[in-house]
């Protein structure tokens, strides 16, 4: 450009118009600079105060409700929204046309049979809507222990807390006489989790055997009833009672019963057994108040009165068939790939139905269960 303005016989006006031009852009460019260094210091200084932004995404499962916090960086393209809700209808591994819950099998009956190649993968297996306010509601497995001197509570007690689901807590009721905490660091750590919590029985309460069990839980006071009736289901379980780690069915897809447990041979009675039972205690607290228990085993004696009100026409008494409680449990009449077991070696050792092979095989857990009820 210096090369034009001084070119011998340039016209002196053409030279000023070309030093105009070369000012201009010199201005130009100069504002250009300005501008973007502008820029770059309002950007520098909302780096100073913003430096992340988080936002929880929450999604849903036929199970439970999970949160997840995610860090963005400020720097990022993604827009920071405060929070991202995947809806269920948005989910592609749920089927948003699932129908609602179907109205229960019919009641067990005494004579209800499984068929013998009875297999829980050839049966329709459904997914239970997603209850909007499962967050909301208390799910608590329960133990019911004189005293905790049994070699296998620990064990049991670990591996039941390892395959039911975060949101069910781990109860014990147990005698305050003499009460000692175990000195397992393993039984230490799950009362200092909060996972497991010990509740007290009444001072006077004592079990001698089976009835005096029965008893308690079928007297009219309810006690116990009363004692969980803020929680939406009861899982009752026993130290002879196992859960499956390799089923492919959870405690979760059982709690729409009112009452489920392993079905009862009808040469042993009807109904389903109490040892590894799921129970709504608000209805069981109703049944045992109206006062008309006399004998017999609780968990049959409770089944028989809530079929009443089924066939009174309380059809809100939700009750599954055999089939549907043979994949919950199995105890006296048999079923392939439960969920869980009570009593399988009395029941399926040594007999003319021997079965203990495949239960190992399957649920090879039940090597836990030790003791003389368990067999």
């Amino acid at each position: 450009m210096m090369s034009l303005l001084s070119r011998p016989g340039g016209s002196p006006r053409a030279e000023l118009m070309l030093l105009v031009m070369v000012a201009c852009m010199l201005l130009v460019t100069y504002s250009s600079l300005q501008s973007a260094r502008s820029e770059e210091d309002s950007v520098l200084e909302s780096l100073t105060k913003i430096n992340v932004h988080q936002y929880v995404v929450v999604t849903t499962s036929s199970s439970s409700i999970a949160s997840t916090t995610t860090t963005v960086s400020a720097t990022s393209n993604i827009p920071l929204p405060e929070t991202t809700s995947i809806k269920l209808d948005e989910d592609p591994l749920l089927d948003s046309e699932s129908s609602p819950i179907s109205e229960p099998d019919q009641p067990l009956d005494k004579t209800d049979t499984l068929p013998p190649d009875f297999d829980i993968l050839e049966e329709d297996f459904s997914i239970s809507p997603v209850d909007p306010d499962a967050s909301k509601k208390i799910f608590e497995a329960v133990l019911i222990e004189s005293s905790l001197t049994s070699p296998a509570l620990i064990p049991v007690l670990l591996h039941f807390s390892s395959v039911l689901p975060a949101h069910w807590s781990l109860v014990i009721y147990t005698s305050p006489n003499n009460f000692t905490v175990p000195h397992s660091a393993a039984f230490r750590n799950l009362l200092s989790s909060r996972r497991l919590d010990i509740r007290f029985l009444p001072k006077n309460v004592t079990f001698t055997n089976s009835a005096s069990v029965s008893t308690f839980l079928a007297s009219s006071n309810g006690w116990l009833w009363n004692e969980l009736s803020h929680v939406e289901r009861v899982l009752f379980f026993q130290l002879d009672s196992i859960i499956c780690a390799n089923s492919i069915a959870t405690i979760d897809d059982f709690v729409k019963w009112d009452y489920v447990g392993a079905p009862i041979n009808s040469t042993y009675g009807e109904g389903y057994n109490g040892g590894l039972s799921i129970r709504n205690p608000r209805l069981f607290l109703e049944v045992a108040r109206e006062g008309n228990y006399t004998n017999g085993f609780e968990d049959q004696w409770f089944y028989k009165k809530l079929k009443e009100r089924r066939a009174q026409g309380d059809y809100k008494v939700r009750l599954p068939g055999v089939a549907e409680a043979s994949r919950f449990a199995v105890e006296t009449l048999w079923g392939d790939r439960p969920l869980g077991y009570h009593q399988p070696q009395r029941w399926w050792k040594g007999k003319a139905g021997e079965r203990m092979g495949e239960i190992e095989e399957w649920c090879p857990e039940v090597g836990m269960l030790i003791g003389r009820r368990a067999k």
